[in-house]
This record gives structure tokens, sequence and C-alpha cells, in this order.
């Protein structure tokens, strides 16, 4: 069974960050890395972890889907403004966002921002990226993701706040 929370004793090495500056990159991979790892096991599909950027999301922390096929590592890249990461980073109101790549059209992604009580702490957004048919929110694989998406980011947060 999933359960994200369950590895959040895990990240305790990691000081929570308590002051009003956003976490820096490498704070945000350390506390990430346990959490997105078992979100892509579990899912069967990439994970990314996303920060604000003028032109859309800039992705922190990447890992490959578990299948062993060739991949390219996303870190340091900028997703636009109409991804699904950029679209989870500008609302506060919905609690996941799924859009189809434009470049790759076989491939979805689902993102969340890492809370959405207010005040949320750090813009901060973590996505599934996959095929579309595993992601659509219609389908009950998509509805499942979408679970393990949530938890995790719930998780994630309270790993940041210390809560």
């Amino acid at each position: 069974m999933f359960n994200a929370h369950a590895l959040t004793d895990s990240t305790a090495a990691v000081p929570p960050h308590h002051d009003h500056q956003a976490p820096d990159a490498n704070e945000l991979r350390a506390l990430a890395t346990p959490l997105a790892d078992m979100l892509a096991a579990h899912s069967g599909l990439s994970v990314q972890l996303a920060v604000p950027h003028a032109r859309g999301a800039r992705i922190v922390h990447h890992v490959f889907r578990p299948d062993n096929t060739l991949q390219q590592l996303e870190t340091g890249r900028i997703r636009p403004a109409g991804s699904a990461l950029a679209a989870a980073l500008g609302t506060r109101r919905a609690r996941c966002v799924y859009t189809v790549e434009e470049d790759q059209p076989d491939t979805a992604s689902l993102a969340t921002s890492l809370t959405d009580a207010e005040p949320r702490p750090w813009p901060v957004a973590l996505a599934l990226v996959g095929p579309r048919d595993a992601l659509h929110p219609g389908t009950e694989a998509g509805r499942r993701r979408r679970t393990m998406l949530c938890e995790t980011a719930d998780a994630l947060a309270d790993a940041l706040t210390g809560g």
C-alpha cells in the first residue's frame, strides 16, 4: 500500500525550513528524494519537482521512470507557462492540473502545488509525467495516481514546514 507519510521520518536528518524564505534547490532535493523515489516506484512514472521561473517552472529534481528505458534528465529545464507544473504553481484553488505535453502528444503531466491550504509556505509543485492514458483523470489509473501524487505532495509540504 502506498503511504507517503511513512517516509517523513526518513527526512528528519534535514532540518525543517522555518524562516520565510523559500528553501534552496539543494534543500528541496534533499527533502524530496525519498518521497519522489517512492512515488516513481509506485506509480511507474517520472516525477518532477519545480519552482517558479519567469517563463514558467524550473525543474529542480527529476526521478526517472523505473522501467529501464532510455531517458533524459530534466533537472534545470524550464517548463513553459502552459505546462501542468507552471499552472500548479500559479493557482491555489486547483488541487491537480492535468495537461498534455505540446511537444509530445502521447505524454501528459499531472501536477499539484505542495499544499492548497493558506498560507502556502513556498511555491513548489510536484508532477507525475507519463503516458496520457496512465494519468487521464477519467480513468481508474489516473485517479489512483492523482491520489498518490496528492499524498506525496502533502508529506513533502509537512517535511518542509516541520509539520
